[in-house]
């Protein structure tokens, strides 16, 4: 993290400017999430797919299930 006064933002806050995130973390595994969202709704939305989809993860670790 280094030193917090070279920050322009609190790291651990969760700043929001300009419809942006600023803060520690606030890019972890989100792009690998929003990917696992349009995937099912692009296979939800395909007249092929007869299936099931199930999504699991964790938040801290607490596991969440949906």
């Amino acid at each position: 993290m280094g030193d917090r006064s070279q920050w322009q933002y609190e790291p651990f806050a969760g700043t929001i400017v300009s419809d942006w995130i600023y803060g520690r973390g606030v890019a972890d595994s989100k792009g690998a999430i929003a990917l696992f969202i349009c995937l099912e709704k692009a296979l939800r939305d395909s007249p092929q797919f007869n299936g099931s989809l199930f999504l699991w993860g964790m938040r801290g670790q607490s596991p969440i299930l949906s």
